[in-house]
């Protein structure tokens, strides 16, 4: 049966339906049509923004059997992963870096599947993939790039050429805590009293925290203007996000939004925008207008943590970065990427760093696993 490859502009090039079909659960929401659609309609995602969508469609006999978001990137903002190294190389020897393109959701860190098939339609997904490799020979993109890809699809990259990544990632994860307390006791005493004693100084404050969940609940406006705020403070440029993107978030996932609210007399003064999928929790976006002592813990950290047990949640996935979650319960879990450079001198060079890379990693997660502050098992 013969396949065709189509390549999209726009999400709105493709029937949502026919693009969900191929979506598992925990696809969602961040690989939804309607999330995607979000990004780009927002301006959050365009050529302006270093975000070109050029996303890779398999069709057979009219029907859509595989599909990979990707974008034509011309800057590494929004990526979570730093490649700056291997540009200032690729100067170097006077190869053009950018465009890349690049296989991921953009500003999310979360690992997921880059090529949406059906079950058992794992020849579909290989066919893509096969297909992609083509397609950026022949258009002169310098390299491919798949971030934080789902491991049963990292051996295929490797097949294909491309070099894996690792990197380090803070999840927490459920062990069958019956509540919250219970959670604490798997620290150290010492580690358990920082931890309490953090979370009453916000308590101190006279501050509230709560969560509120469904998009009919949820103020876009207040979550952007508390987002902007913080963004102003750590950053020359403007927010990546505008303020539509949290508009359209609210309709594009009514039921996944949630939104953790500190208040302070009665006032919302912080807040972090969460969204949920069946057992998972995954932090998004966190924003306060002045800053409040051990808030962002409180909001960001404990309360969600409280919320994972009580809801019976597997995991929660704060986002990208954050050493600090590491002594607060979050298990260091590493994160797979592949990378493609199709000039031979940039990929003997990348190859080498990785190596390097790598054996720092899997040298010092053992090490990292013991900052958690957990007791140890006997």
């Amino acid at each position: 049966m013969s396949s065709r490859l189509k390549t999209l502009d726009a999400m709105t090039d493709v029937p949502a339906a026919a693009w969900d079909a191929l979506l598992f659960e925990n696809d969602k929401p961040f690989l939804t049509w309607a999330y995607l659609d979000a990004l780009e309609r927002s301006g959050a995602v365009c050529a302006f923004t270093g975000w070109q969508p050029i996303h890779f469609t398999l069709w057979e006999e009219g029907v859509l059997v595989a599909a990979a978001p990707a974008y034509l990137k011309t800057s590494s903002s929004g990526e979570y992963l730093f490649d700056g190294a291997w540009a200032r190389a690729a100067d170097r020897l006077g190869i053009p870096y950018f465009p890349k393109l690049v296989m991921t959701v953009p500003f999310s860190a979360i690992p997921a599947r880059r090529i949406l098939v059906r079950a058992g339609g794992e020849r579909h997904a290989q066919r893509l993939l096969d297909q992609i490799v083509g397609w950026a020979g022949e258009h002169r993109v310098g390299s491919v790039h798949v971030h934080f890809a789902d491991p049963p699809l990292v051996p295929k990259l490797e097949t294909a050429g491309f070099a894996r990544r690792l990197s380090v990632q803070y999840v927490w994860e459920n062990a069958g805590y019956a509540s919250y307390d219970d959670f604490l006791l798997r620290f150290t005493a010492r580690r358990r009293k920082l931890l309490k004693r953090e979370a009453r100084r916000v308590f101190e404050q006279g501050i509230e925290i709560r969560t509120v969940r469904g998009a009919r609940h949820f103020d876009p406006d207040l979550a952007h203007r508390l987002y902007s705020a913080t963004v102003a403070r750590y950053s020359h440029g403007p927010p990546p996000m505008p303020l539509d993107y949290f508009r359209r978030l609210a309709d594009a996932c009514p039921d996944a939004v949630e939104f953790v609210s500190a208040r302070e007399g009665g006032q919302v003064v912080a807040g972090a925008l969460n969204l949920a999928s069946g057992d998972r929790l995954y932090g998004r976006h966190w924003g306060s207008l002045d800053g409040h002592p051990f808030l962002h813990f409180a909001a960001c950290l404990y309360h969600p943590v409280a919320e994972c047990i009580a809801l019976g949640r597997a995991r929660y996935h704060p986002g990208a970065g954050g050493e600090h979650k590491l002594t607060r319960g979050f298990t260091p879990t590493l994160a797979h990427s592949a990378h493609l450079m199709f000039d031979p001198r940039l990929d003997q060079r990348v190859r080498e760093f990785l190596a390097h890379e790598r054996a720092a990693l899997e040298q010092g997660l053992p090490l990292w696993e013991r900052e958690t502050g957990f007791k140890r098992k006997p």
